[in-house]
């Protein structure tokens, strides 16, 4: 399919169309997990485990293929925000949000901004409400947002001087 569509599409890299755009930077940080988070991780793991057996044991391997995705898709939310999780009480701020929370604020107070991307909504809005309650001017886009308001968002956010953070779900930008 890419073979044949190639001729009628046009795609170019970021720095073919915006040049003053800096160097991508990335750098890898690791956060270890509470005593409490990596017990909610095995009890997600143990349980999903025990239904995707009882499940390909009774109707086969093909019918356990949404279970593993659901399985995985937990995993991940326990380890960025166990509290993000249906039934799973966890007061605390997990390990991954107080490092973002501490790269984000060293960014913001040199007046630089940031994106900040997640793909849940509830951490979505548990980011926003650390940084908010520690005075960082955040923005927060999602899917549900009108996008005339998506746009006054955008402006306000790039208007913004000194630093800023604008928190936004991985579909809202369309991927």
């Amino acid at each position: 399919l890419q073979n044949k569509i190639k001729p009628f599409v046009l795609r170019r890299l970021k720095k073919q169309v915006l040049t003053e755009l800096p160097e991508k930077t990335e750098i890898a940080t690791y956060c270890e997990m509470t005593d409490e988070q990596k017990e909610i991780y095995r009890d997600i793991a143990l349980s999903y485990n025990q239904r995707v057996q009882e499940t390909m044991a009774v109707q086969g391997e093909a019918s356990v293929q949404l279970q593993m995705l659901t399985a995985l898709l937990r995993l991940r939310q326990a380890c960025s925000d166990p509290a993000a999780l249906p039934n799973v009480k966890y007061d605390r701020t997990p390990p991954k949000l107080e490092t973002l929370f501490d790269s984000v604020q060293e960014i913001v107070e040199s007046g630089e901004s940031a994106l900040v991307f997640t793909q849940f909504l509830q951490t979505l809005e548990h980011t926003a409400k650390i940084l908010k309650e520690a005075g960082i001017k955040v923005f927060v886009l999602h899917g549900g947002v009108p996008t005339k308001q998506r746009q006054k968002i955008l402006s306000d956010f790039n208007e913004t001087n000194g630093g800023a953070v604008l928190v936004m779900t991985l579909k809202t930008g369309g991927v």
